[in-house]
């Protein structure tokens, strides 16, 4: 008997507590440890091994994990569509592929065919339908009939492999919100190349078609590698084999993301942060671009962003006179406005060529004014596409992000000496000549940027090597991104009790940056009726 009543008595403690208990420490209970990573990188970047890392780093933490291969999704969908008699689809050889090289481009006709027909974010979209499943398995019939889903926090991890659309990581970010993180992977174009090359024993004609085409492909809906890249929320720098950097950065980004609240950026995340925040003050119609230089002290000693000079130094800004291009009447570019007027140039004299021409051939054989300006706007577009035109930059009125930061620090009179520069783009060949000429010896880059010939220009004096001595060297960034600088290292747990560091256990607790299960429509109802059941 004193038994039951102990557990009665418990019952009612339990009830009470629950009836006292404040509406936001309920919800922070409904918060999920379940984490969703996929990883972004260039074909022949050694993704695996950063998945296989991934993998043993979680598990080490007693995490559950499974990972989800972006190919094996792709084979089974199209599949699928062959067996349902799909037009179009019957066209895909889904096995037995000559070389690496073929399987490779056999994926990405089959991707673009599945973007085409789903959408962009159709690889997005399998993986979210694979990740239902799993979640669904164990649901019962009658669940079912009411309308039920399973909502629970997992010890789980999932790893996607890989993401090559940025509309891919939109529609993932969206669905699952805190959960998901996006680990891009960096690597140089020559790196990437040279694995291609030695590990899968593809042609060189070949790997650089399939790099090309998978940084930017032509078709909106084609794999666009390097605008994904730019979602980040950590990166890696390159992956061609598993070294002690690589398994040191991986674990420390676990635990970033597991909570370890013991963990504070490194000089080089504070720098790319300032260098984001910087970006963000420029008015430029065609990108933000920041730069932060860091002294071989670790000091920061300038920041720039791309925009137009004013007279006494400085860019124009919010204050005061402003003559941006988008302030002028005309509110337009004048880097792309003096382009189009040479094309039109260029037309003109083809046409006025295709005329002469015309006048020599026999009355019934000639061709049309009309139809031969449309071959001389043909012909322009195809020539300034291909000659490099489409890509100047150099009649562009901003000042680089790279040459404020300089021109910053020439101002206040600081040498730049043996020091570093974050920038968030990789430097165009303007920009990196100035670089070599400071005396900076470091560049780190977040986003690669295809119009830029600085290591054609200045392979003498610039290197992509991370090993290379006597050169500036440009490597890619490493660790957490700027977007997600203030998330993950701004503290919003107890750090301390009586004095003593608390610290978190990786892996058991729940990080603090972390999901809802619910939404917000399910704790708007459940704290309206708590009110009304306490008589309000």
């Amino acid at each position: 008997m004193a038994t039951k009543l102990k557990l009665i008595d418990a019952e009612k403690d339990a009830e009470k507590s629950k009836k006292t208990e404040k509406p936001i420490d309920t919800i922070l209970k409904r918060r999920t440890q379940e984490q969703i990573i996929a990883l972004c990188g260039p074909v022949g970047c050694g993704m695996e091994k950063i998945a296989e890392r991934l993998v043993k780093t979680f598990r080490a933490v007693k995490y559950e994990v499974e990972i989800i291969k972006a190919s094996d999704l792709i084979i089974e969908a199209i599949t699928n569509l062959k067996a349902n008699d799909v037009p179009g689809a019957d066209g895909f050889q889904c096995a037995g592929w000559g070389n690496e090289g073929d399987r490779i481009e056999a994926l990405q006709n089959m991707g673009d065919f599945l973007r085409k027909r789903l959408g962009s974010d159709a690889i997005a979209q399998l993986f979210i339908k694979k990740i239902s499943a799993h979640r669904q398995k164990d649901i019962t019939d009658e669940e079912v009939d009411r309308g039920e889903v399973h909502k629970e926090s997992r010890r789980l991890v999932w790893i996607l492999d890989s993401l090559k659309h940025p509309e891919e990581v939109r529609l993932l970010r969206m669905v699952y919100d805190k959960m998901f993180s996006l680990m891009g992977v960096l690597c140089s174009f020559k790196v990437k190349q040279r694995i291609l090359a030695e590990k899968f024993r593809i042609p060189d004609a070949q790997a650089i078609d399939l790099i090309r085409r998978d940084e930017s492909a032509e078709l909106s809906y084609g794999q666009k590698l390097l605008k994904t890249l730019q979602h980040g929320d950590f990166f890696v720098r390159n992956a061609p084999v598993e070294n002690e950097r690589i398994v040191a950065t991986i674990e420390r980004y676990v635990n970033i993301i597991l909570g370890d609240h013991s963990i504070t950026p490194t000089h080089g995340e504070y720098a790319m942060y300032l260098a984001q925040s910087a970006a963000y003050r420029s008015g430029c119609m065609a990108r933000q671009v920041g730069a932060a230089i860091m002294s071989a002290q670790n000091e920061i000693v300038a920041t720039g962003y791309n925009d137009v000079p004013c007279y006494k130094g400085g860019l124009y800004t919010e204050v005061g006179k402003d003559e941006r291009c988008f302030k002028t009447p005309s509110s337009s570019c004048r880097n792309d406005a003096t382009k189009d007027d040479i094309k039109k140039k260029m037309s003109s004299q083809i046409l006025d060529t295709y005329l002469k021409l015309n006048e020599k051939k026999d009355p019934g054989e000639r061709i049309s004014q009309e139809e031969l300006a449309r071959l001389s706007e043909e012909v322009t577009e195809s020539i300034c596409k291909k000659s490099g035109i489409d890509a100047l930059t150099e009649y562009c009125r901003a000042v680089h992000a790279e040459m404020d930061a300089i021109t910053s620090a020439a101002r206040k009179g600081v040498s730049l000496r043996e020091g570093t520069i974050y920038v968030t783009t990789f430097p165009c060949h303007n920009c990196a000549k100035h670089i070599v000429s400071s005396g900076l010896t470091t560049v780190y880059y977040v986003e690669p940027y295809e119009k830029s010939m600085a290591i054609d220009m200045h392979g003498d004096s610039i290197s992509t090597d991370d090993a290379a001595t006597d050169v500036v060297r440009f490597l890619p960034f490493e660790g957490v991104a700027p977007r997600q600088y203030q998330n993950r290292f701004c503290t919003t747990t107890v750090k301390k009790v009586d004095g003593k560091f608390v610290r978190v256990e990786v892996g058991e607790d729940t990080p603090a940056y972390s999901q809802l299960l619910d939404c917000f429509v399910d704790y708007e109802t459940k704290i309206a009726g708590n009110l009304t059941e306490s008589g309000l």
